[in-house]
C-alpha cells in the first residue's frame, strides 16, 4: 500500500542539460517567452518611431 501511494506524491522534474548544467525546463521557457516579450516591444517601438 505504501509503495503506491508514494509513487502518487513522486513529482518528475524535467531538465535540460545546458552549458553543462542540469536546468529546469520551466526556467529555458520562462527565458524564451521574455526574450520574445521584450523583441515584440523593440519592433513596436521601431514601427512607432517610423510612422
Amino acid at each position: 500500500m505504501e509503495n503506491s501511494n508514494s509513487k502518487k506524491n513522486d513529482k518528475i522534474i524535467e531538465t535540460v542539460n545546458y552549458n553543462g548544467k542540469y536546468v529546469d525546463v520551466s526556467t529555458i521557457r520562462t527565458r524564451i517567452i521574455s526574450a520574445a516579450i521584450a523583441l515584440v516591444a523593440l519592433v513596436s517601438v521601431g514601427v512607432i518611431i517610423l510612422f
